[in-house]
């Protein structure tokens, strides 16, 4: 142990030794170190490559610095050389931010540098740098929530994960994966895409095997939806190693159900996909419908939130084949009664606009509402068109929009089927009249943005730039020429107030004052 420090021996009840160097110091632990009763280190922590640390059973290392580091070929164990299993653990405290790089870059099943137990009590949050976080024996929250950022969190077979809850789980903010090794009975992945929003999962599979869950929203997610009004605006992402079948249930709160979602009827889903007909690739994915023969009875709730069970065999084995996504519905008929290939917004002249979308089939359809707005806000309905009912071919449709508005035109469908339910499709944009400018030009959304903020550029060529309230750049990016959605991730970000500037090509400057509440 190469760096001074100094020693004081609590003699009333638990002897408890402090390892008290300033905060601004580091601490490296070279060769082997023992770690017995309670134990404190006040300042940063380096395990060094050569680093073997026993921790006796029932012990603590309390971490009260902000950064740990554990390097890739250092070793912990309970007791002796001979075992990871054990009651000692490494508990983070305080209430600032701390870091902990794991050492770990296996990507699941990687003995060594392994943590025997973790425990978290920061109200700050633990965020995990660098590398992926194993564990042997055990995951428990007090305070605070684990931030996955990019990185991975592993649990070994045997490994428990207690006492998560709305304020305290782990945070898949990013494109880490929570994974658990090799089992086989129910485990609850204690997850939320946010600090704010617990979502787990639980996964019980059909034989052992490695499974691996991160929930996003669906603007975040690789799969391919519609704003579903009969679902949740939430999709889990769960593979595993071999494919092993499993019984998968959701947990969501009901800030998210859609404005048609029916907690009674809901049941998990699974996505398939999308799919082809006549060589042309439909632009809408297509999602396990309720009444499959893989649906489960199982019911039940948990306070402030609805859970449905489902069986699946198999599942994924990568993280973005199209098994891995899974939502919630509440159509038992079909989470997408109309299956929509494209739809497009083009000028027939300056003061018409033509819109035509196709379907490649069609289930209790009614029609289509055409909207239309002038901020991508506040909409307005502009005409109907009837639907087809049931069909399964190439469907066409048109429909003309006399004497748009000067500037940016927002153009939309609803979806509606014959019991109600509905969903929108994509956003299409027209620009009608000259020299606009570029606030009429940009929709920039959702603010206040819970981590991804989306940027809707039309045909001028701007420069974007995204600084903190201090003025510190933190991103800056071009957009050429034809019309784009920019996606800004902001979930790194700390929440607070921030600025998007943009510049156009004519030297104009429009600057957004932006909220980021995660």
């Amino acid at each position: 142990m190469n760096s001074s420090f100094k020693i004081k021996q609590v003699l009333s009840g638990i002897a408890l030794i402090l390892i008290a160097i300033s905060s601004q110091a580091q601490m490296n632990i070279n060769g082997s170190f023992s770690v017995f009763g309670e134990m404190g280190v006040f300042g940063n922590l380096q395990l060094s490559a050569d680093a073997q640390v026993f921790f006796q059973n029932g012990s603590t290392l309390h971490m009260l610095g902000s950064t740990t580091t554990v390097s890739s070929n250092s070793e912990i164990f309970a007791n002796t050389a001979s075992t990871q299993a054990g009651t000692g653990r490494l508990l983070f405290v305080g209430t600032a931010p701390q870091t902990l790089d794991g050492g770990n870059s296996s990507a699941i099943g990687g003995t060594q540098p392994s943590l025997i137990n973790l425990a978290i009590n920061n109200t700050d949050n633990l965020t995990l740098t660098n590398t992926n976080t194993r564990i042997t024996s055990g995951l428990d929250f007090i305070n605070g929530h684990v931030i996955l950022g990019s990185n991975g969190l592993e649990l070994s077979s045997a490994a428990t994960a207690t006492n998560a809850n709305g304020s305290r789980h782990v945070v898949t903010n990013g494109t880490g994966f929570m994974a658990k090794e090799a089992f086989s009975s129910a485990f609850s992945f204690p997850v939320g895409r946010a600090t704010s929003d617990f979502t787990p999962a639980t996964v019980t599979p059909t034989g052992s095997d490695n499974f691996f869950v991160q929930v996003k929203d669906y603007d975040e997610s690789a799969s391919d939806e519609f704003v579903r009004t009969d679902g949740v605006d939430r999709t889990w992402n769960i593979y595993s190693t071999a494919g092993a079948g499993a019984n998968i249930l959701l947990q969501h709160n009901a800030s998210t159900d859609g404005s048609a979602f029916t907690s009674s009827d809901a049941f998990v889903t699974q996505y398939e996909g999308i799919q082809w007909v006549t060589g042309a690739q439909r632009n809408q994915g297509v999602w396990q419908v309720g009444t499959n023969a893989n649906a489960s009875s199982g019911t039940g709730s948990i306070s402030g939130s609805t859970v449905r069970d489902r069986n699946y065999s198999p599942t994924a084995t990568t993280p973005s084949a199209n098994g891995a996504f899974f939502s919630k519905s509440s159509n038992i008929l079909t989470p997408l009664p109309i299956a929509l290939l494209d739809f497009y917004a083009n000028k027939r002249n300056e003061t018409q606009a033509l819109l035509s979308w196709s379907t490649t089939s069609e289930y209790n359809s009614s029609h289509f509402e055409v909207e239309t707005s002038t901020n991508g806000e506040t909409w307005r309905k502009i005409g109907e068109v009837k639907a087809q009912g049931v069909s399964y071919d190439l469907s066409n449709y048109q429909f003309s929009h006399n004497n748009p508005a000067i500037g940016i035109n927002f153009y939309r469908l609803n979806l509606i089927d014959l019991s109600g339910h509905s969903d929108y499709s994509q956003i299409r944009t027209l620009e009608y009249g000259s020299n606009q400018t570029l606030a009429n030009n940009l929709l920039v959304y959702p603010n206040p943005s819970m981590g991804v903020l989306n940027v809707l550029a039309s045909n001028l060529e701007n420069t974007y730039t995204l600084v903190n309230m201090e003025g510190k750049i933190l991103d800056v990016f071009t957009h050429k020429n034809g019309l784009a959605d920019i996606q800004i991730d902001m979930s790194g970000l700390a929440n607070g107030v921030y600025q998007l500037k943009a510049n156009s090509q004519n030297g104009e400057v429009k600057v957004y004052k932006i909220v980021l509440n995660k």
